[in-house]
């Protein structure tokens, strides 16, 4: 007889394909299509889904330089350790 193969939750299925599907780490710039004026970026954990916890979002709004992906970077760190 063979033991029985566990198979993965529909949590886990639905993690895995947005692990493939999505960016994870820093993103690349987006414009908005409405206004390409406006862009953002992301830092997205990569262990962002196999925790047991709901994620936490941390939104940082630039100044008037538009430095945004140096915020991103800067919160990378805080990303990770705290999701």
């Amino acid at each position: 007889m063979t033991a029985p193969v566990a198979s993965p939750s529909k949590q886990d299925d639905a993690a895995a394909i947005a692990r493939a599907l999505y960016d994870l780490g820093p993103t690349p710039v987006t414009a908005c299509k409405a206004d390409p004026r406006f862009s953002y970026c992301l830092y997205v954990p990569k262990s962002l889904g196999k925790g047991g916890q709901p994620p936490e979002l941390v939104v940082a709004m630039h100044g008037t330089g538009r430095g945004f992906t140096g915020y991103r970077d800067a919160f990378e760190a805080f990303g990770r350790w705290n999701n």
